[in-house]
């Protein structure tokens, strides 16, 4: 039922119930089937990738703030970065941890291994 719920959060978009629906499977199977390892990707790929999209739009604010040396203006955009970039990090932080304690541990095949080392 999960690897269904995440496959309908990709279709919907919704990449951040995506990532929860693809670690309930995991939680449930201790491992990956091939496509629950797409899913598990693609979830954290789209996750990881609109942070990223959103730190390169704030990062183009800054700089833009900063030529018109609008402090105050300056420091709100940082402090919104920082938090962005805490938000990656703990993206990041929950996709090491799920493969480093819970898949690969559990990885008998190589084509497993080798996903989760790609990742």
């Amino acid at each position: 039922m999960t690897v269904y719920m995440a496959k309908i959060a990709e279709q919907a978009e919704r990449y951040d119930e995506m990532v929860t629906f693809v670690k309930e499977a995991i939680q449930v199977n201790g491992s990956l089937s091939t496509e629950e390892r797409n899913l598990l990707s693609t979830s954290f790929k789209n996750v990881v990738g609109a942070h990223r999209n959103s730190l390169r739009i704030i990062y183009s604010v800054l700089a833009r703030e900063k030529e018109k040396e609008n402090e105050a203006q300056v420091n709100i955009v940082e402090r919104y970065k920082e938090k962005i970039e805490e938000e990656l990090y703990a993206i990041c932080d929950d996709l090491l941890n799920l493969l480093n304690e819970r898949l690969i541990p559990v990885a008998k095949e190589a084509e497993e291994k080798v996903f989760c080392y790609k990742m």
